[in-house]
């Protein structure tokens, strides 16, 4: 079945509370996220179309409708601004390293450099600056945006940050610690 997503997700584990329409309140955990949506593990869940409130530790209050409702929990779209998106995708960002040990662990700065990005449509050479078993720091002349997927390498990744042409991805599968170090190479 083809991927219908608008942005790849991200496995990140975060406690949530949220609150249903009829003002009720309830605990959940999430069990993936996006710039477009999130999962959420809960024995309460609300009806497909249902309004969600939810407030989630590090991303803060996120409102959006119930997509899909199953006996584990339910998925919701998330409403708000570009800005408001943007400060998720930070948050993510940092939710992301933080369950992954924390952005200093295990960086290395790898030997060769240079590296070959795949987008839906071309092909990039990028500039590795550092990599961990979770993912790497590029830099780039192409525009990507956040919540794009790509493919480092062999790697399947996201961006999950963007700063004057330098890109923080997050790898779809952590790298065997082993793998990560300075004789690494993604072309």
């Amino acid at each position: 079945m083809p991927e219908r997503r608008k942005h790849h997700r991200v496995s990140v584990r975060l406690n949530a509370r949220f609150l249903l329409q009829d003002g009720s309140e309830h605990s959940a955990e999430t069990i993936d996220a996006s710039l477009s949506g999130i999962s959420f593990r809960s024995r309460a869940v609300p009806y497909r179309g249902q309004r969600v409130v939810a407030y989630v530790s590090d991303l803060g209050r996120i409102e959006g409708t119930a997509t899909r409702v199953s006996k584990e929990g339910f998925a919701i779209s998330v409403s708000g601004t570009r800005y408001r998106k943007d400060k998720i995708a930070g948050a993510l960002t940092w939710a992301k390293l933080e369950q992954l040990g924390g952005r200093s662990a295990d960086r290395v700065v790898p030997t060769v450099k240079e590296g070959r990005l795949f987008t839906n449509n071309a092909l990039h050479s990028v500039e590795i600056l550092n990599v961990s078993t979770g993912g790497a720091a590029v830099r780039s002349a192409a525009f990507l945006p956040l919540g794009t997927t790509v493919r480092l390498g062999d790697q399947p990744a996201i961006v999950l940050r963007v700063e004057n042409g330098t890109y923080a991805l997050a790898f779809e599968k952590e790298l065997d610690p082993a793998a990560v170090n300075v004789d690494i190479r993604f072309d």
